[in-house]
């Protein structure tokens, strides 16, 4: 578990905020596998807990979640581009940017201004509903 958690910490570091099936899934690549085992996602699940008692499904540094980078996912796999992979810090970010850029928005032009942000292929009523509550 030692071994392992300067490279779950790396991955954070360098890849936050991040959801913990990704983590799971990048530390697998990193031992070559296409799939990662059980052995392996326990393993990582371990080191997680290392560094939190409460065990979030999103992991980032104190900087990632005070200055979140807002960042285009349209060429990520779709499993990246659901709303639950992304941090509500994130989300928070893009909407001041999306504000910053575009002056006052109505709720649907602001939804799909961040969802521009976010590289997210459409406006879902999920986006919308996310977006109006973070944006009040």
């Amino acid at each position: 578990m030692e071994k392992l958690s300067p490279v779950v910490r790396s991955v954070i570091a360098h890849e936050g905020p991040i959801h913990r099936a990704e983590i799971v899934r990048r530390i697998g690549t990193l031992f070559g596998k296409q799939r990662v085992s059980p052995r392996i996602a326990t393993a990582v699940k371990r080191a997680l807990d290392l560094f939190a008692d409460d065990a979030p499904d999103l992991w980032f540094t104190p900087e990632q979640r005070n200055a979140p980078i807002v960042r285009d996912r349209s060429a990520a796999p779709a499993s990246l581009r659901k709303l639950d992979m992304i941090a509500t810090s994130e989300i928070r970010a893009a909407i001041a940017i999306a504000r910053q850029q575009n002056g006052s928005l109505r709720d649907d032009e602001l939804a799909r201004a961040v969802a521009g942000l976010l590289g997210l292929p459409k406006t879902s009523a999920e986006v919308r509903t996310l977006v109006r509550s973070l944006a009040a």
